[in-house]
């Protein structure tokens, strides 16, 4: 009986990180995208495998190299279909503290600050099977210099364990420059 009560309890411990946060990821769990600032990334409960750094399957449209300081950027940050990317958090920062503010424009998306995640299911971009999400983007005012952004991304087997997904992780920089016109 000791026995079968020190498995059952051992899967539960295991099966601990996947239910804790079924839904959406964690706010800050960004910052290890691509060495980060010391932040946890997915790879803290999704942990089968290793994470890909940097991810090739991870593209922003509409960022530009050089932004201007206050500036709004509509973003779209898709996954190609081989991937299989079921949620994405976003964060931005400048010498480690958060940058600019994430809008959601689309309706599976939310935002907090300088950070947006997806909330539900991505808009299928049609027959290549690449997903992807919408959002905007405001470079922060006042500020020049290099933003990183940082993408954490889980692909998921849809088993809500911490088994068979793969996370990707990538990191974007910008240069902002002066105030907005």
């Amino acid at each position: 009986m000791r026995r079968i009560l020190t498995a059952g309890a051992a899967a539960l411990a295991l099966s601990a990180p996947a239910s804790a946060m079924p839904g959406e990821a964690p706010w800050g769990h960004y910052g290890g995208a691509a060495g980060g600032p010391g932040a946890a990334d997915c790879a803290e409960c999704h942990f089968d495998a290793p994470a890909r750094r940097p991810s090739a399957f991870i593209e922003i449209g509409g960022l530009p190299e050089r932004a201007r300081a206050g500036r709004a950027y509509d973003l779209t940050l898709r996954f190609s279909a081989a991937a299989r990317v079921r949620g994405f958090l976003i964060g931005a920062e400048c010498g480690g503290a958060p940058a600019g503010v994430f809008e959601a424009i689309d309706g599976a998306v939310e935002a907090q600050g300088a950070e947006a995640r997806s909330t539900g299911h991505a808009r299928d971009t049609g027959g290549d099977g690449a997903i992807e999400w919408r959002f905007r983007w405001t470079a922060p005012h006042g500020a020049a210099g290099e933003v990183d952004i940082f993408v954490a991304a889980v692909a998921g087997n849809d088993d809500d364990s911490p088994f068979g997904d793969d996370v990707h992780l990538r990191r974007f920089s910008v240069t902002v420059t002066g105030e907005q016109e």
